[in-house]
């Protein structure tokens, strides 16, 4: 419980990492007596960043100060319930008289996972990149595709599907190429998994956007999500496209917030020194491998050509789309090397395989 637990003198890049090493969606504020004060979500920090909140600001002003809550022993179990599933929230804390924190109470702790999932259904298709040669993660790649490489006793391209079905997505589109036939042997057309597999075939590498060409119907009405297979990401993918529909957005990439220590002191110069910083920490913006994509720019990419979706982005950015970023909180793994999987793996708690 501690691990959502944030004083209100914190700041916004503070309750960034609580909210990365904690795994939750939202925060609970408190005092010093551990009295409840609010509550901060990941899209409230999203939308003061995007309004151009600097990191180093106070949560004070950003934070939710009238939070749902409820009285210990003094609740209806069905009816809280009903109010996670029409509010959607991440959490509900539980106070005593004092209104001190006794508890934090999740939606899976009143519910069974199958019937959360009935309930939260949803109608976007997802398209995950599974081609590539995982040439970085050789020789665990020689013989086996990147998306099939186990975290434990699941698969990663399990994991990136299960990420999605808890939030109600359970159509997919699996562009394959490299090794494609475990691929698709093993996940069939996902019945045994509870969703819908598709599949696109790779002739040649088409890049990280190519195939999107490949999709036989496009349902102009719809957004896309398109992620990479080795993307583990703990998001709310809901959040995701309400944001991309909400801004009329033709492009939205996930960004994730990485930041740099520069073990030097750092000169700024144009010959005459204007300044230095020792040793300084930057903080960037960088792509997670995560989008949504309209109908309509899938449609404009060229059939059976080879294309990376940092040139689509680029291309569209040059034409005047609306290429939107959606700043996300939380735990994110770009799995491209064998530190990162074991990283994976340990985040998961899974056993590693030798």
């Amino acid at each position: 419980m501690n691990k959502v637990l944030i004083k209100s003198n914190a700041s916004l890049r503070e309750a960034i990492n609580c909210l990365n090493e904690s795994g939750t969606k939202t925060l609970v504020i408190v005092d010093e007596k551990n009295q409840l004060l609010g509550t901060l979500s990941d899209g409230d920090i999203r939308r003061a960043i995007i309004n151009g909140a600097d990191l180093d600001k106070n949560i004070e002003g950003i934070y939710r100060s009238d939070p749902r809550y409820v009285i210990e022993g003094k609740y209806s179990i069905k009816k809280l319930a009903e109010d996670f599933i029409r509010n959607r929230y991440d959490l509900i804390p539980i106070l005593n008289p004092k209104m001190e924190i006794k508890d934090i109470i999740y939606l899976e702790d009143l519910m069974p996972d199958d019937e959360i999932d009935n309930i939260i259904s949803q109608d976007i298709k997802v398209v995950i990149m599974a081609g590539g040669f995982g040439k970085r993660l050789l020789p665990m790649t020689k013989n086996t595709p990147k998306p099939m490489l186990k975290v434990g006793n699941s698969s990663m391209i399990e994991i990136v599907i299960d990420n999605f079905k808890k939030f109600g997505f359970k159509d997919f589109i699996i562009s394959v190429n490299f090794l494609s036939e475990q691929i698709t042997s093993h996940l069939e057309n996902g019945k045994k998994f509870g969703v819908n597999i598709e599949y696109l075939k790779e002739e040649e590498p088409l890049g990280t956007a190519g195939s999107l060409s490949l999709i036989k119907e496009i349902d102009d009405e719809k957004p896309y999500i398109v992620t990479n297979s080795d993307v583990i990401i703990d998001l709310d993918f809901r959040d995701l496209v309400k944001h991309h529909i909400d801004n009329k957005a033709d492009i939205t990439i996930c960004t994730k917030i990485h930041e740099i220590n520069i073990p030097y002191g750092v000169v700024n110069t144009n010959g005459t020194v204007k300044s230095i910083e020792e040793k300084p920490d930057k903080a960037y913006w960088v792509n997670s491998g995560l989008y949504v994509l309209s109908p309509k720019i899938i449609n404009k990419i060229k059939h059976n050509e080879y294309i990376d979706m940092t040139d689509v982005i680029t291309n569209e950015i040059g034409n005047g789309s609306n290429v939107l970023s959606f700043p996300i909180f939380g735990y994110w793994k770009d799995i491209g090397q064998k530190k990162q999987l074991e990283e994976a793996r340990k985040y998961l708690g899974r056993t590693e395989d030798k």
